[in-house]
């Protein structure tokens, strides 16, 4: 049996013995003019992405992370598509975009509330009593007039106003009324139970238009800035900011924010952590030193800006040896109880490490549960960002009647229950002050959650 051979087999051997007599006698050329190649190949493709980033569009590409879902937006979209009724200012006072004059009874059980006339939702529907989507338990609501709408109270409640500082947003449909941005579409994930992408469109010619990009983690969001998936993030990581900053055509911005802490939550109803004296020695052995590379310390779960934020209050100096020595104590005194399970995510991984080698020095043992907490899971210690609530709300993150809803951590206290009680019942801006001081200083002896840090933000932008 013959085959074909389609060229001459003498040939393609003749070709081989003259490339390889070449590369042999030519080496040192090859190579140089391969890595040259190489060199201009990577240079003209990183110049073609960012040339078409540059020209192709004037959107700017946001990332974020988080998990949201169609009926929860990022705080970042929420403020370019509405504002609130009223808000706050430093000085304890109110201001509006939307009213034009609101009051309340001498009993502090009737709020009326006048709506400015002639503005549209961003739907285009009118914005009138009847369309405020606000809904409170035990409070009677008359919109008979379409743009006067009154809340009519069970009970006396001074700092009622506090919750119309709500953004207006309802979600379905998506509208907002007094910010300068419309949504044109969101993307969701492939499982259609999470938000991927927002796009928005602005109100006006001046702004740009926005997509926002949903990611898991900061670390998710700082790989997308690499990729060119995004041209600007906000993140809390040093690291990622002292890199970028010295990256071509970015800028980076370092700022101090006020409204969120880096917190340490604690189960006060867990064997060991139940005890006071454990939970202000694990306080003491954090190293401070540490905590103010990554913020500005904390020690209020009141917001600085509030007229009520105590000033006296001061972080105790860390003593590692003495506080070990009383954690060292507990948990040899404990049984099976001396494991605790400490849940954060990814991006205070270093935090959790900090807690763990405390626990590990005074003979402990820790789990640390790195995949996120799900609503409803149980934890020992939870390190979180928090949200800083208004000063009436203090009463559903610390108040024992709340636990098993915003009291995470099952805090029960008689003089800290009296204490939010008296500040929401009364009007009176003396006696308000001095019920919110005396609660933080009882915080501050109870510690439910170690309030860790004002974390430092740190905006990065890819310039266009």
């Amino acid at each position: 049996m013959s085959y074909n051979i389609p060229m001459n087999t003498n040939r393609l051997r003749l070709y081989y013995w003259l490339f390889r007599a070449y590369v042999t006698k030519h080496t040192r050329f090859v190579f140089i003019s391969f890595l040259i190649t190489l060199t201009v190949l990577a240079g003209y493709m990183y110049f073609l992405q960012n040339f078409i980033s540059f020209f192709s569009s004037e959107t700017r590409q946001i990332g974020v992370a988080g998990l949201y879902t169609g009926n929860r937006l990022p705080p970042e979209v929420i403020s370019h598509i509405t504002t609130p009724l009223l808000q706050r200012k430093p000085n304890g006072t109110y201001e509006s975009k939307l009213l034009d004059a609101w009051e309340h009874d001498a009993q502090y059980t009737t709020f009326t509330l006048h709506l400015k006339k002639n503005l549209t939702y961003t739907d285009g529907t009118s914005f009138t009593s009847s369309s405020i989507p606000f809904q409170f338990r035990e409070v009677k609501v008359d919109t008979s007039d379409p743009y006067v709408i009154r809340y009519t109270l069970a009970k006396p409640f001074p700092n009622f106003l506090e919750y119309l500082t709500k953004p207006i947003y309802t979600d379905e449909p998506i509208r907002g009324i007094g910010g300068d941005y419309l949504i044109s579409s969101i993307k969701l994930t492939q499982n259609q139970d999470q938000i991927d992408q927002i796009n928005l469109i602005p109100l006006t010619s001046t702004n740009s238009n926005i997509t926002y990009r949903i990611y898991r983690s900061e670390s998710d969001l700082i790989t997308a800035f690499k990729l060119h998936e995004i041209d600007e993030f906000t993140t809390s990581n040093e690291s990622a900011y002292l890199n970028f900053k010295n990256w071509p055509r970015t800028t980076a911005t370092k700022s101090s924010t006020y409204d969120q802490i880096v917190t340490l939550f604690i189960d006060t109803t867990h064997p060991i952590l139940k005890e006071r004296t454990f939970r202000e020695a694990l306080y003491g052995s954090l190293p401070v030193r540490e905590l103010e590379k990554l913020g500005n310390i904390a020690v209020s779960p009141v917001s600085p800006f509030s007229p009520y934020y105590d000033k006296q209050l001061a972080r105790t100096p860390e003593n590692r040896e003495v506080n070990l020595t009383i954690l060292k104590r507990f948990f040899k005194e404990a049984s099976d109880s001396s494991t605790l399970k400490l849940s954060t995510t990814i991006d205070y991984l270093n935090i959790a490490q900090l807690i763990k080698d405390i626990v590990k020095s005074a003979g402990g043992d820790i789990n640390l549960d790195v995949a996120g907490l799900k609503k409803g899971d149980r934890f020992d210690l939870l390190i979180g960002l928090w949200d800083i609530p208004t000063d009436a709300n203090q009463y559903y993150v610390w108040h024992s009647s709340q636990k098993g809803k915003g009291n995470i951590t099952n805090y029960e206290n008689v003089k800290t229950d009296r204490l939010l009680e008296d500040f929401r019942a009364t009007g009176e801006a003396k006696l308000q002050s001095k019920y919110l001081i005396d609660f933080q200083r009882q915080f501050a002896r109870d510690l439910p959650a170690d309030l860790l840090y004002y974390p430092h933000r740190y905006t990065i932008t890819r310039k266009r």
